[in-house]
């Protein structure tokens, strides 16, 4: 039946076909599997994806002793890497056992060695499912540290805004949300501040962004009753390595946050900061450092 969509669910990790379904997963179908019949496909086959609502749009179907499959197109794959992928896949498929539509005598007829092959098998399926769920974790914890990385390259100021909540959250501090996307409020016993993330691809941070900070601080203050210091967190030139980049605000930043008493930290130095204590570093130490600066926080690390 013609229909279309991009959520594609994988059931079977395991099937050798996975991969295909995989890797051009994201190019979406044209169409889902149906059983004129009126009986789930499932009862029949085994149902290899589905879109969200569960129709069924990948199908290997046992057909005597081989088996038909039914595969999405996948409109814009290009063939020679479909292929590339097909191939191994139904290769694997030929090397399998009889499929269960062999006689039920059949069974009766075990040679030597093969409950052993039997066991060995259920070993490592479950070394298998022991394996992707250890997988499932380090790729977890590697997106949790990966999410630092965007306080040195981010793709974009919201993944910047982010990589910066993680860090103050990993520094100790309570991470609050304000209804305003690029600030937040970051809680902690020695100092409670209001982060406004400023980025500035091209040049240093300018006073506006201060101005701002400013406004923001008011509004707390005046209206929630909510005593805060201001930090401007600046990012400027992220194209280039960070020992090498130019300074990220303009001097009138500088003499404002002096002249206001709030903090001024660069994007690198908080990942240093993260660095430290991901190394075993007292985040106590740094939080104090942060809540002593007045103008740029200048760490000694």
């Amino acid at each position: 039946m013609a229909r279309r969509g991009t959520d594609v669910q994988i059931l079977d990790e395991l099937h050798p076909l996975a991969p295909y379904l995989a890797r051009f997963s994201s190019l979406g179908y044209e169409a889902v599997l149906t059983s004129a019949l009126g009986s789930p496909l499932s009862a029949f086959g085994h149902v290899l994806a589905q879109n969200r609502v569960g129709d069924p749009l990948a199908l290997d179907l046992p057909v005597g002793l081989g088996r038909v499959l039914f595969l999405p197109a996948f409109p814009g794959a290009e063939g020679r890497a479909a292929w590339d992928l097909l191939r191994p896949g139904i290769a694997a498929l030929l090397d399998f056992p009889l499929p269960q539509t062999a006689p039920d005598w059949l069974k009766n007829y075990d040679l030597p060695g093969e409950e052993k092959l039997r066991g060995l098998w259920e070993e490592l399926a479950r070394e298998k499912e022991r394996l992707a769920r250890r997988e499932e974790e380090i790729r977890a914890a590697q997106k949790e540290l990966e999410i630092f990385k965007a306080l040195l390259f981010p793709r974009g100021k919201t993944a910047l805004v982010l990589a910066a909540r993680a860090a103050f959250f990993r520094l100790g501090f309570e991470v609050g949300d304000l209804g305003e996307p690029t600030s937040f409020v970051a809680e902690s016993s020695e100092e409670n501040f209001l982060v406004r993330v400023a980025f500035s691809p091209f040049s240093p941070v300018a006073p506006d962004e201060h101005r701002a900070l400013l406004l923001l601080l008011d509004k707390l203050r005046h209206e929630e009753r909510k005593e805060v210091r201001g930090l401007l967190l600046c990012l400027s030139q992220p194209e280039l390595d960070p020992k090498r980049r130019g300074p990220q605000w303009q001097e009138a930043v500088e003499r404002a946050s002096r002249d206001q008493r709030f903090v001024l930290v660069s994007a690198y130095d908080l990942f240093r900061a993260v660095a430290q204590v991901l190394a075993g570093a007292d985040p106590l130490e740094i939080r104090k450092s942060l809540a002593e600066a007045e103008g740029p926080w200048k760490p000694r690390f």
